[in-house]
């Protein structure tokens, strides 16, 4: 149970303020420092401590003091504490200290769940107390002695006294209970608000003794006496009752106006959340989101000023990026400073908090002054800062930059509650930063699609479910005649061959089916005018975020003039191939004719040589 929150803020803040009051000497700051408490943990009313919180705290007072029975004493100080805050107004609310004791069962689970409580009346100024140990939980007895002190002390609200208590069994002692047995006095507006009835009672009664006894003058002057004398008692009892219920509405207005204040604080705080909610889910603008946000929190929050900076995009400085409540010069000394995020010995609060994602919260400056630099100390001091909350703003455990508020003015102080809220606000701004970057990416990747679709020379499409056309690029108007808003939302086949519908309708239920991509496939489309333009097509299943089939998404070529090109080359090839052939055939038959001829010539020869005349047509020839 060492780390189990069992006991509220508002016990130890009981203390703080008693030590204020009665020992301003000793530093405070130094005792809860030693019990490992913050200042801003004990301003925040729904914040909770440990046993050993609570057990180092006592320690140290009671070693720092040298009285041990601070407890006790404190806690009979606490209901007229601010501390107490609402669980005081509630128990001055039932008028009477019978009402307010037996009511505390209900309150002390407010104040501490170590023990629970059981009251039952003993009689008009008596009640029994009875405190259980909780299961698992062990409390100190120092706890005993402070809870007998506040049983005291609520008596004290109401009859200026401090109750008497009978505290023979003691859980510290033996078993898991302690037993008080709770005595006051009356008050005297009371005591005399009894007599003054029985005055009146009294008048009546001798009145009438007066009537028969004495004449009838003397009886009127006795019974108007009597009379006069139970009227003035009653006026002093109501001047006495008066005089109590000033001091009661005196310390209810001052509780009033805290518990006020502290409704006034929530209600910002809820609205503060619910304003930025709905800024981040509509506002896709870095810059307006940004100023909306400073806008909201200085509405919203009681600071004197407020700021954004955001890591440059190389992630070597902090750069300002909106604020409010700064005078133009303090803004250009802000924008002037370098805060480097690249220096591992810097140790500045903004640079800290971003490198380290932590949180900042200083009441006092002079608190940090040992643990930064002058430069940083330089700054703070020009900036005339006086209690400042820092916090990082982090998107999937990366830091975007920080938001920090701090007061100059102002001398109220920072709280738990103060930055637990703004943990809350940055990552919900570091959320909506990175969306409206994708958003800004999208953009910026449709208008280079739209820009591509938009002047590609082939058509570009993309249909339904159903496949009917969701889109098709003004190449489909170029090349096929039919404006864009007279395709979308009509099918394929309209604009098919009938020849071709059924090869069509297989192809997209084979993508929106079974997910099949094609290219490469030829395909007539009819233009507006009635003629066929031939296209190389592709398709491919169209998915969503989810991986399911919306449609289907492809594009068109149109090769008609290719397929005409190549229908002519190769109507050139085969020409050329035929007279290749031609060719080859007449030169096999010129071969031919040639060796015909020269066999004709060595006949002829073979002849001439048996002729007479052969050999004088030889010697001619020589």
């Amino acid at each position: 149970m060492g780390e189990t929150p069992l006991y509220s803020t508002r016990i130890i803040k009981s203390f703080y303020e008693y030590m204020g009051k009665y020992h301003p000497d000793v530093d405070m700051g130094q005792v809860l420092d030693y019990a490992g408490i913050t200042t801003y943990q004990l301003e925040d009313e729904g914040h909770w401590l440990t046993q050993a919180h609570v057990d180092r705290f006592h320690e140290i007072l009671v070693k720092t003091l040298g009285d041990p029975d601070i407890a006790r004493k404190a806690g009979q100080y606490t209901p007229f504490s601010k501390a107490a805050g609402t669980v005081s107004q509630y128990t001055m609310g039932f008028m009477t200290p019978a009402a307010a004791y037996t009511f505390l069962s209900k309150l002390y689970p407010h104040m501490s769940r170590g023990s629970s409580l059981e009251t039952r009346s003993l009689g008009p100024c008596q009640v029994e107390v009875v405190a259980i140990q909780n299961p698992g939980v062990t409390e100190k007895p120092y706890q005993c002695e402070n809870r007998r002190g506040v049983f005291e002390g609520i008596a004290k609200l109401f009859t200026n006294k401090l109750a008497q208590i009978d505290h023979d069994t003691c859980m510290h002692i033996s078993g898991d209970r302690c037993v008080y047995r709770i005595s006051w006095e009356e008050t005297p507006a009371f005591i005399w608000k009894r007599v003054s009835n029985y005055s009146y009672l009294a008048c009546i009664i001798a009145s009438l003794l007066v009537v028969f006894a004495f004449p009838a003058g003397y009886s009127a002057i006795a019974i108007m006496s009597m009379t006069l004398a139970a009227m003035g008692v009653s006026i002093y009892q109501m001047h006495l009752e008066r005089n109590e219920l000033t001091l009661t509405f005196k310390n209810h207005r001052a509780l009033a106006d805290d518990l006020l204040d502290e409704i006034n604080t929530r209600y910002n705080n809820a609205m503060l959340i619910q304003e930025i909610g709905q800024a981040s889910s509509n506002i896709l603008d870095i810059e307006e989101l940004m100023a909306f946000t400073m806008e909201t929190v200085k509405k919203r929050l009681n600071f004197d000023r407020g700021l954004i900076m955001l890591a440059n995009q190389e992630g070597t400085r902090l750069v300002y990026k909106v604020g409010y409540g700064y005078s133009p010069a303090d803004e250009a000394l802000i924008k002037s400073a370098e805060f480097h995020l690249d220096n591992p010995k810097s140790r500045g609060p903004f640079v800290v908090a971003f490198n380290k994602q932590k949180p900042f919260l200083v009441n006092d400056i002079k608190s940090i002054e040992k643990d930064i630099s002058e430069r940083t100390r330089d700054f703070i001091s020009r900036l005339h800062v006086e209690s400042f909350i820092c916090v990082p703003i982090i998107y999937e455990g990366k830091s975007e930059g920080i938001l920090a508020v701090d007061n100059h003015r102002l001398k109220r102080p920072l709280n738990q509650s103060d930055i637990n809220l703004f943990l809350g606000i940055a990552p919900q701004i570091g959320i909506s930063i990175n969306n409206a970057r994708s958003y800004q990416r999208i953009r910026e990747r449709e208008e280079q699609f739209r820009a591509l679709a938009e002047n590609a020379p082939d058509i570009i499409y993309t249909t339904d479910i159903t496949g009917a056309f969701t889109y098709v690029n003004p190449a489909w108007e170029r090349l096929l005649g039919y404006a864009g808003e007279d395709v979308r939302g009509k099918y394929f086949v309209a604009f098919a061959k009938p020849d071709d519908v059924r090869r069509f309708r297989k192809l997209f239920k084979e993508i929106r089916d079974n997910r099949r991509q094609f290219s490469g496939i030829d395909g007539a489309i009819l233009h507006k005018d009635g003629s066929e333009r031939l296209f190389n097509m592709s398709g491919a299943p169209n998915l969503d975020a989810a991986g399911n089939v919306v449609g289907a998404v492809g594009t068109f070529r149109d090769v008609t003039k290719q397929r005409s090109l190549e229908k002519q080359l190769l109507h050139a090839s085969k020409m050329e191939a035929v007279g290749t052939l031609t060719g080859g055939i007449a030169h096999d038959f010129n071969n031919i004719i040639h060796a015909i001829s020269g066999y004709n010539q060595l006949l002829m020869m073979e002849k001439n040589e048996s002729d007479p005349d052969w050999e004088y047509l030889s010697n001619i020839d020589r």
